[in-house]
């Protein structure tokens, strides 16, 4: 079957390029070249800042989409259509939490460039960031930065990786989410953002279904776009975590199979006289950023829940009707969360 392919997104560091960032670029010129021929977009999707990833594309910067620092920042061929904006009570709190741990080599990552602190890291340890950075500036403390906040970049002992992300999990609940590509590097980004959420703003921007996109990656910060797009492959290299979230992306696809699919959890105050409407519902598991879009997608028959489709907005599901696995939420075709209750 002809696969009708609209867009290809790929990880940097352990999928695109070599240790040195080099790449096979009369190769990739070529490829890129039947790519726009076919009106398909090239999406690099990376934890990296934008200035970095745009120097490596130098030539063709303005024709392609970039999902950088793990979907907190997204441009679509030179326009910015979205930058995180980190509260200030949580900027401070991160570096708190982070302060008390003297081993963390931090990085604050801004929308105008990314910072180190005087005396808290090396020169050498300065050096080597802005091989990632290519906007790195020192400065004396973080709480003093003006910039508009997108993510931290704590570096951590390699063999202290995982207990360093379930710390920031734990002392950070609820304000930020921790994601790690492995050996030692962290990233602590706002909930809801990530490369998936990236590349689903570029795709709502050209009316692109999950079904048309192929994706590539390697690592942990790569599982929500892995999960997402509907071909997805995990490279050699990579990950147990990355090559779980690949199979579970075909599961999901060719079958249904809810076992590793997206995930979204609600709490008991979600609910009223123990039922949540199917519009909320939708909206808390973003599979609509609004109500009326919600009522819309119901009202057209396109969701269903545990594969029966709901045409009254106003129906609500049962809290014990999640049970103990939860329910199976999808919109259109490709669309679907797993809904567990906590």
């Amino acid at each position: 079957m002809k696969r009708d392919i609209k867009l290809v997104a790929v990880d940097i560091d352990g999928t695109f390029v070599r240790n040195d960032y080099s790449y096979d670029v009369d190769r990739f010129k070529n490829i890129f070249k039947r790519m726009k021929q076919k009106n398909c977009l090239f999406v690099v999707a990376s934890g990296n800042q934008y200035y970095q990833l745009k120097d490596i594309f130098d030539y063709c910067k303005d024709e392609i989409c970039f999902v950088a620092e793990n979907g907190a920042y997204v441009v679509d061929k030179g326009n910015l259509v979205y930058a995180v904006d980190m509260p200030e009570n949580t900027v401070h709190k991160v570096i708190d939490v982070c302060r008390k741990y003297p081993e963390i080599l931090n990085v604050l990552c801004g929308k105008e460039s990314a910072y180190c602190e005087r005396g808290k890291v090396s020169q050498a340890f300065f050096d080597l960031t802005k091989i990632y950075y290519h906007h790195l500036k020192w400065v004396e403390d973080f709480k003093e930065v003006n910039d508009q906040i997108l993510k931290f970049a704590p570096t951590v002992p390699v063999e202290k990786t995982y207990e360093y992300y379930d710390l920031f999990k734990s002392e950070l609940d609820g304000e930020i989410e921790p994601t790690t590509s492995g050996h030692g590097s962290i990233d602590l980004i706002m909930p809801g953002s990530n490369k998936a959420t990236g590349l689903k703003r570029i795709m709502e921007r050209y009316n692109i279904d999950p079904s048309k996109c192929v994706a590539f990656g390697d690592n942990g910060n790569d599982i929500e776009m892995l999960q997402y797009c509907e071909h997805s492959y995990a490279v050699e290299n990579a990950s147990d975590e990355a090559k779980k979230a690949q199979e579970g992306a075909r599961a999901v696809f060719s079958t249904g199979s809810s076992e590793h699919m997206p995930t979204s959890e609600l709490s008991a105050e979600d609910f009223t006289d123990d039922k949540i409407d199917i519009v909320t519902l939708l909206v808390k598991a973003e599979l609509a950023k609004t109500r009326n879009e919600g009522r819309r997608a119901v009202e057209q028959g396109g969701v269903s829940v545990d594969g029966e489709k709901i045409t009254d907005p106003k129906y609500a599901v049962e809290k014990a009707a999640f049970g103990e696995d939860g329910i199976v939420l999808k919109k259109g075709k490709k669309n679907f969360k797993k809904i567990c209750v906590k």
